[in-house]
């Protein structure tokens, strides 16, 4: 997706209905200006989530974007993180940065292969193959995978666990229930490593990828 577009999900992300509302007003946004704090016009009819968030991604420069962050970082999901190409948000500090830490992601993809060999590969590959792509995340059920990895390839609940485990402190998947949730910018970093990944990790045995 293009900077827009991951504008648009970055938000999307972060601020409720209100808050976005309350973002389009504070910049002047002649449709937010329509509607009252509780988001509706003089005929009652509610605002549309998705051409606010359009129209504030347009609007926006990445300096506002910032901004706007550390405004509301108190009021900021605890446990939502963001990993684009082109926007990072982190939870630990609740801060923007208008940059990728992709290549942070593949060292430590690459790390997982020296640790795990080809059993990193697998489970990357199942998550992968086994997705479902929905508008701006993907979903895989986890019972479904690990059944899967134990009966086409012979990985143990604890191998696989592990692995998963790491791509949660990446932001990479996050565990809600009985699934495993690949948010869009996350799915695109996975898609984009997928051609490199058997070339590094099915050559690789346990500690000793390069």
């Amino acid at each position: 997706m293009d900077k827009k577009e991951e504008r648009m999900h970055l938000l999307q992300r972060l601020f409720d209905d209100f808050t976005l509302l309350e973002i389009g007003k504070s910049i002047g946004d002649e449709y937010a200006l329509r509607f009252n704090d509780l988001g509706y016009d003089e005929a009652y009819n509610y605002f549309d989530r998705l051409s606010l968030l359009e129209r504030l991604a347009s609007r926006l420069s990445d300096d506002q974007l910032v901004s706007i962050v550390d405004k509301y970082r108190e009021e900021l999901p605890p446990d939502v993180a963001f990993i684009g190409r082109y926007y990072t948000y982190m939870p630990d500090n609740r801060r923007l940065y208008i940059k990728s830490i992709w290549d942070h992601l593949r060292k430590k993809i690459w790390e997982l292969c020296r640790d795990y060999g080809d059993l990193a590969y697998r489970v990357l590959d199942k998550l992968i193959k086994m997705k479902r792509d929905w508008s701006y995340y993907s979903d895989v059920e986890y019972p479904r995978l690990i059944r899967s990895l134990a009966e086409e390839h012979g990985i143990s609940r604890d191998d696989a666990d592990s692995i998963i485990s790491v791509l949660r402190e990446l932001y990479i998947v996050r565990l809600e229930g009985d699934l495993i949730k690949i948010f869009r910018e996350a799915r695109e970093f996975l898609d984009e490593l997928y051609i490199e990944l058997d070339r590094k990790c099915l050559s690789a045995k346990p500690s000793e990828t390069e």
